[in-house]
């Protein structure tokens, strides 16, 4: 409807509604970067017996659940962790906590991935654990940015093998995570549309602006 009254109006949006779906929903993004992420299964089912099912055929718990765009992770672990021995039990009431938080903005259905540890980097200046993520920016296929997601850089430096997500998706303009398990592997997490991922603190907003401009303007 946004979209539509847009246009109507002569505004053209750099994204058409089926770009954002396809970067910001999780059952559309995740099989075009399968081979460069974490495992998951999703369930538009949100029957605890049919999701305990698909999740133990993926691996061991514990896992980690979230809807199809955010999770709960202000109120880790209630809401996101399934912890072992993973049964019907827990599974339902880790489901319900993340229905309850999520609420009317809770989308489409479940995901489901293994809980792997990330890299820990100490804590940030709010006092919370910061860990290795990347945030990449992609604008009309390339990507331009790769900052650390949090305020701390790691000794990851190899984005270049991320590149071939601009070939991956039809969207001029989205975001992309990435992780560091504590293993030393670094996994992509997932993809966002552009204009609702936030910018990593440590990017000067002058450079992000100013690279729109040059491609949008």
């Amino acid at each position: 409807m946004l979209h539509g009254g847009l246009v109507d109006r002569g505004v053209r949006l750099v994204t058409t509604p089926e770009q954002f779906e396809q970067t910001q929903l999780f059952g559309q993004f995740f099989p075009r970067i399968r081979d460069i992420s974490l495992p998951a299964v999703t369930s538009t089912s949100l029957d605890p017996s049919e999701v305990r099912r698909q999740a133990s055929a993926m691996s061991a718990p514990p896992y980690f659940l979230k809807d199809y765009v955010k999770s709960a992770k202000e109120i880790w672990p209630r809401g996101c962790v399934v912890p072992r021995p993973g049964t019907l039990k827990q599974f339902a009431q880790t489901i319900a906590e993340l229905r309850e938080y999520r609420a009317d903005r809770f989308e489409t259905g479940l995901v489901v991935r293994p809980l792997v540890r990330l890299r820990s980097l100490g804590l940030d200046p709010f006092g919370e654990e910061c860990c290795e993520e990347y945030r990449m920016i992609f604008l009309c296929g390339k990507r331009v940015f790769s900052e650390p997601y949090g305020y701390y850089g790691g000794s990851f430096t190899d984005f270049a093998r991320f590149d071939k997500l601009g070939e991956c998706f039809s969207s001029p303009f989205f975001m992309a995570d990435c992780a560091v398990t504590e293993s030393g592997e670094c996994f992509l997490l997932e993809t966002g549309d552009g204009g609702c991922c936030g910018l990593p603190p440590g990017l000067d907003c002058r450079d992000f602006y100013r690279s729109l401009a040059e491609r949008f303007g």
